[in-house]
């Protein structure tokens, strides 16, 4: 039974006892649900960076719940700032019990509960999601490095986001929370970024500005004169069917496993070329650089994994190769050439090297966009029956109709990403290939769901 003696003031001095011996306090931010603030101690900080960060925290004597709109600011403040919840047990004011839990590591463990926050009064942190302090408090200052160099972007750190973020996809770490159900809507089109630097010497001025657009695109749809603002930002406030929204809180939950399997050196589990699951991937691995650690070892040993993942590996080394940071693009090339070293050859003789063939080419001509790699696709796909890429990508798209690849084709060229800038001669090819009833009836249709 809970000992509520210690609850209110009491307690705040007990969560402090816990904090003064690594941290230094600081002024704490009653606004936000926050009991204390406080900064690393000198001699425990790792890095000079560390010693600039400052820590969250609310103490929790009673129920590990608390107002859903305070949960909602500790979220967006996880991005600069580590949250922690502090739990105290306490026999007398001798003998205390503290456990503890990241608020970020609470949103990566339960993404569905993250993503479903806003419709809840008051938000449960599962007990089991906790971490008892030990008797030297090691692992309570291990995860407090940890955050640290999660928000200082440090290499070190699993699930930091870029240092410098992409004005192609303008979403903070906290942000994928809030859009599930959406997630390829996210990235923006080369020309709406293309107009948005018009006038500023910064991407990061312009992924301020778009930034501030998909937290409110219903107040900025309206106001905007720009198709390619408006087509983004419908995009970003479409309401996501129940079933979307939980595939793609199942494919997050993939991600995470894999990326702390392969952090540990086992064997990891990789997505299969499908549409979806190689779009939410997509996002997750140019809003996360670490992830490179799941396609350094793709690159190595191949042999390893089945074709359908490494055809989708084959598609997002080229994603990260125009995803806006050059150091990511210079690393996911050369994998990309150490694979098509490997793989590639002439002629295939049946559909299944086919596919695999193909999409190498498709990702070599995205990720180099020069005249004779995007030539050399389309002499492949050419020299090989037409049912075999009908089909690939009815199975990519997982429908039995060609529209759905249809779709895909015009809106490569009406609202091109960076990557589509590269294969528009691809798009054209392609749709080159389908009768004007089907392109028309896709056309009528898009128009229709604007």
């Amino acid at each position: 039974m809970e000992d509520f003696r210690f609850q209110g003031e009491i307690g705040q001095k007990l969560g402090e006892a816990l904090l003064l011996r690594f941290l230094g306090p600081a002024r704490p931010e009653p606004d936000l649900g926050i009991d204390a603030v406080a900064v690393l101690q000198p001699k425990y900080c790792s890095n000079d960076a560390m010693a600039g960060v400052f820590f969250n925290f609310q103490f929790k004597t009673g129920a590990l719940s608390t107002d859903s709109a305070n949960v909602v600011r500790w979220m967006t403040l996880t991005d600069q700032q580590p949250v922690f919840l502090v739990e105290i047990k306490a026999a007398d004011t001798e003998q205390q019990r503290y456990r503890f839990l990241s608020v970020h590591e609470w949103m990566i463990q339960n993404p569905d509960l993250a993503a479903r926050i806003t419709t809840q009064k008051t938000v449960s942190f599962p007990r089991s999601n906790f971490q008892q302090v030990d008797p030297r408090g090691e692992n309570f200052l291990a995860a407090l490095k940890d955050e640290a160099n999660r928000v200082n972007k440090h290499s070190s750190s699993l699930w930091r986001t870029r240092p410098s973020p992409s004005p192609y996809l303008p979403v903070a770490g906290s942000d994928l929370f809030r859009h599930f159900g959406r997630l390829p809507a996210l990235e923006a089109s080369a020309q709406l970024v293309a107009n948005m630097r018009d006038g500023k010497t910064l991407d990061l001025d312009v992924w301020h500005q778009l930034h501030d657009m998909s937290t409110s695109p219903n107040q900025f749809i309206d106001a905007t004169q720009s198709p390619e603002v408006r087509h983004w930002l419908n995009g970003i406030a479409s309401v996501p069917s129940k079933q979307q929204i939980k595939r793609e809180i199942q494919e997050f939950r993939r991600f995470r496993k894999a990326m702390l399997d392969a952090a540990h050196g086992k064997l990891f589990d990789f997505p299969g070329f499908t549409y979806g699951e190689v779009s939410c991937w997509r996002i997750f691995m140019q809003l996360y650089p670490e992830s490179l650690l799941l396609l350094k070892p793709l690159a190595k040993y191949p042999d390893k994994f089945s074709a359908q993942q490494l055809m989708a590996a084959f598609q997002l080394l080229s994603t990260l190769t125009s995803s806006g940071d050059a150091s990511l693009a210079a690393v996911s090339r050369k994998l990309l050439g150490e694979l098509s070293a490997r793989y590639l050859s002439g002629r295939a003789d049946d559909f299944r090297t086919y596919t695999m063939l193909r999409q190498l080419h498709y990702n070599l001509a995205e990720a180099d966009g020069g005249r004779k790699a995007v030539r050399q696709c389309i002499d492949f796909i050419h020299a090989h029956p037409l049912e075999w890429d009908f089909e690939l990508n009815r199975r990519y798209y997982g429908e039995h109709s060609d529209a759905a690849f249809v779709r895909s084709s015009l809106s490569k060229l009406e609202y091109p990403k960076e990557r589509d800038l590269r294969t528009k001669r691809i798009a054209e090819f392609f749709l080159g290939r389908f009768s004007d009833t089907l392109i028309g009836a896709v056309h009528e249709a898009r128009r229709h769901s604007i």
